[in-house]
């Protein structure tokens, strides 16, 4: 799969911008603050509907303007397709292969993006939920149906949230339902959990230094009874917290190094790579499950790793058939040869130029 065109339009300070990215590997440099990382952004806007910097509209979109547009031109394994989606206030409108559509989920099933960047480490120090987008991804790209059962799950715990509001026994009768819904839910991330621990091995060997990297999913109530059971002997407990307090939506996601949890205080190198880690065996996981590739965002590697990490992070992502958006100061400051990249583009006060 391959991004074969991008164009984008008032995304921060990039007024508009047309790109024709390569396989492999594509390179933007340019300084701090010139407009870069939006680039990569955009990729994952098209993805996602939203960016991985920030969740506010008015942080991305450029000052003065009502909508960002980002547009992308997507050669996978059987044919080109055209996608678009534009981002407004108050609205967003969808476009795959020149019709409509309303769900967000339909451009991320066409362009899967995972984006490194430096607040990528947050997926270690940051709250559960944050872990559970991460299982949840996944699971969306390598089980299908499996969005539609999040969504069924979702809707039945708001029912059960609002029912508890007048009292226990007004919320009993969506117990089975909600019981049953997170039973599967929690089945589908174990078995996704396990998938990622058994591509991990090679991984840590060649970016931890072998270190054995244990998953602990906990899955948000305790053992024993069902969790329809456990909601029914809860139910005063739910109503005094004025939520459901028990279920997959309450589920973490822990790390473990050498048998011993990672906590915050490891420095932000180790959680730079941990995290990496993380990713790169997501993506793993999902080439073998579903013989596609995600585009690869990594955002200015060069000052975020140590150069020994750097190096074979790169090494790594020059052996792998997915295609790459790096970001740098300088195309020096990461050892790339021309012959190591697809394209290339320098971007100066939001002016976007393609070198190669």
């Amino acid at each position: 799969m391959q991004l074969q065109r991008l164009a984008l339009e008032n995304l921060r300070n990039v007024v508009e911008a047309r790109l024709e990215p390569g396989p492999g590997m594509n390179l933007v440099t340019g300084a701090n603050g010139a407009g870069k990382t939006s680039l990569l952004e955009a990729v994952f806007i098209l993805s996602t509907g939203r960016s991985f910097r920030t969740a506010e509209l008015d942080k991305f979109l450029r000052h003065g303007e009502d909508c960002c547009r980002v547009m992308g031109q997507l050669q996978d394994a059987e044919a080109k397709h055209a996608l678009g989606l534009e981002r407004c206030r108050r609205r967003y409108r969808i476009r795959i292969d020149g019709e409509e559509h309303r769900r967000i989920a339909d451009l991320a099933q066409r362009l899967p993006a995972l984006a490194l960047h430096p607040e990528s480490h947050r997926l270690l120090t940051g709250g559960p939920q944050l872990r559970r987008r991460f299982l949840d991804w996944g699971l969306f790209h390598v089980k299908p149906g499996f969005h539609g059962d999040w969504q069924q799950f979702r809707r039945a715990l708001r029912q059960r949230n609002a029912a508890l509001k007048q009292g226990a026994g007004m919320a009993r009768r969506w117990n089975a339902v909600v019981g049953e819904l997170g039973e599967a839910l929690d089945a589908d991330r174990r078995a996704f959990v396990a998938d990622l621990e058994s591509v991990l091995p090679p991984l840590t060997r060649r970016f931890l230094g072998g270190a054995a990297l244990g998953l602990d999913y906990r899955r948000g109530w305790p053992a024993g009874p069902s969790l329809e059971a456990q909601l029914a002997t809860g139910g005063e407990r739910d109503e005094r917290a004025g939520f459901t307090t028990r279920g997959p939506h309450r589920a973490d996601l822990r790390l473990r190094v050498d048998g011993r949890e990672v906590q915050e205080r490891i420095s932000r190198g180790q959680q730079k790579m941990l995290t990496l880690t993380l990713f790169l065996a997501m993506e793993r996981v999902l080439a073998d499950k579903r013989d596609r590739h995600s585009v690869l965002l990594v955002d200015d590697p060069a000052s975020e790793l140590d150069p020994d990490h750097r190096e074979a992070v790169l090494d790594y992502l020059r052996e792998l058939p997915n295609q790459v958006f790096l970001t740098a100061i300088r195309r020096e400051s990461l050892g790339l040869a021309d012959a190591d990249l697809g394209a290339r583009f320098h971007v100066e006060r939001g002016e976007v130029e393609q070198l190669v």
